[in-house]
């Protein structure tokens, strides 16, 4: 496992051996930690009981793994409060939101570095556009458009509110983004008359085709223009479950004509499977084929046995896999130790926290106790920060450093785990944040 800068030692022995140390050890949430042997034989046990049990070790899944030990005594991350008293919070609450956001991408986000934009600017952006929403559906697209500037697939952002905005049921149709056209590729309920494959969407109930992409496009985070593109077609006609939604569409006769289909969230199943026929196939060329959008992890072996005298493998990954790259992956080279896929975790420490934004901690240690009493009061609390100087805290500034207090307390428990590149210091970035938010409520 890769040893984070702040949690080893080198040390250089006589005859020139560099040994790297841990001199720290991770804790994981769960209270458990250290490192435990793959295989635990008693002194006692003979050569051949070694050789035995070592080879009965290896042949068993790679996925194997033993279970950490628990440790004696540990201090538990402090749980976040979710809020859940209401889709549309107070003023207070939904600035806490925004910093939230901010916070979890900037200190915990592993590939923080690779986000185009400036993140700290993008909160400046949005702090306002948090003030102004005017009723719950606002309040959702908000955090819905922030998250989308991580530019991460994986980003998802759930709310009742934003579904109904969006739309949750389909119709019996499947339609697909071709050369920037979208186009009915599938035709589910053979009842819908005067509908065919291949004619292309104009607009959706009246809104034309290309500005309703455009609007889901600001709702969708996606790492690549192909999973936006993915993900806003096959929102593009959603609506209420069992509406009915009139499609504009040009046939192969370049003639306009209007349908109107039923939507339902039945529909969804219709469209799990990408494609039909056979998951494993020889093409004609004793070229093997395997859809990975329905091969199960159980085929696996199987297929390559299949395919073990054929010339190739055409492995489909259009879709969704089910967990077959682990299975796939080693069989597809010679060597060892070769790197199918790559994860980091922060692991973040106050060795990454600057001295300011830890005494902006320790000063408003009760700030979550603040937020629910009277410590919300519009003229905000009179103290004095050691730090900054600061006399008067508004009510977003203290909600800022009640966000950095729930992570300084999540960070000294170890609430974080896993291989890690420590984020970079950014000394008074967050206080100067929470000084320009201030200003939008004080």
């Amino acid at each position: 496992m890769k040893v984070p800068w702040f949690a080893r030692n080198r040390s250089t022995s006589a005859v020139g051996l560099a040994v790297h140390l841990r001199i720290s050890e991770i804790i994981h949430a769960d209270g458990r930690g250290g490192f435990e042997p793959d295989l635990s034989l008693p002194a006692s046990a003979g050569r051949d009981a070694l050789i035995k049990s070592a080879l009965a070790w290896l042949a068993m899944p790679k996925g194997h793994a033993v279970e950490r030990r628990l440790l004696p005594a540990v201090a538990q991350p402090i749980g976040e409060r979710g809020y859940a008293e209401t889709d549309f919070p107070s003023l207070e609450h939904r600035l806490l939101a925004a910093f939230r956001v901010w916070g979890v991408i900037n200190y915990f986000f592993p590939y923080r570095d690779l986000i185009a934009e400036d993140w700290e600017g993008v909160l400046r952006e949005f702090l306002p556009r948090f003030h102004m929403a005017a009723d719950a559906t606002a309040y959702a697209m908000t955090i819905a458009e922030m998250v989308t500037r991580t530019r991460d697939s994986h980003c998802f952002v759930r709310s009742a509110k934003l579904d109904e905005f969006l739309g949750v049921a389909p119709p019996a149709v499947r339609v697909r983004m071709i050369e920037g056209t979208p186009v009915v590729t599938d035709v589910y309920d053979q009842a819908v008359a005067r509908l065919d494959v291949g004619d292309v969407v104009i607009a959706v109930d009246g809104v034309d085709v290309k500005a309703r992409l455009t609007m889901l496009s600001r709702y969708h985070s996606a790492s690549t223009p192909q999973a936006l593109e993915m993900m806003v077609t096959a929102r593009l006609l959603c609506g209420p479950d069992g509406s009915a939604t009139t499609l504009t569409v040009r046939g192969s006769d370049e003639e306009l004509k209007e349908v109107k289909l039923p939507r339902a969230m039945a529909n969804w199943e219709l469209m799990v499977a990408q494609r039909s026929g056979e998951i494993l196939k020889v093409l004609p060329g004793n070229i093997g084929y395997a859809d990975l959008d329905r091969l199960p992890v159980a085929w696996v072996d199987d297929m390559f046995e299949r395919f073990k005298d054929t010339k190739a493998i055409i492995f489909d990954i259009r879709g969704y896999p089910h967990g077959t790259a682990w299975a796939i992956a080693p069989r597809l080279t010679d060597r060892s130790g070769v790197a199918g896929a790559l994860f980091e975790r922060p692991i973040v420490s106050a060795d990454v926290i600057s001295s300011a934004e830890l005494e902006h901690a320790r000063f408003v240690s009760g700030a979550e106790a603040a937020l629910q009493g009277v410590g919300m009061k519009r003229g905000g609390l009179n103290a004095t920060c050691s730090s900054c100087g600061a006399e008067r805290i508004g009510r977003a500034q203290l909600l800022m450093m009640a966000l950095i207090t729930h992570s300084h307390s999540a960070l000294r428990s170890g609430g974080t785990s896993g291989m890690a590149r420590p984020s970079p210091r950014r000394e008074g970035s967050i206080r100067n944040l929470g000084d320009s938010a201030s200003a939008l409520v004080a």
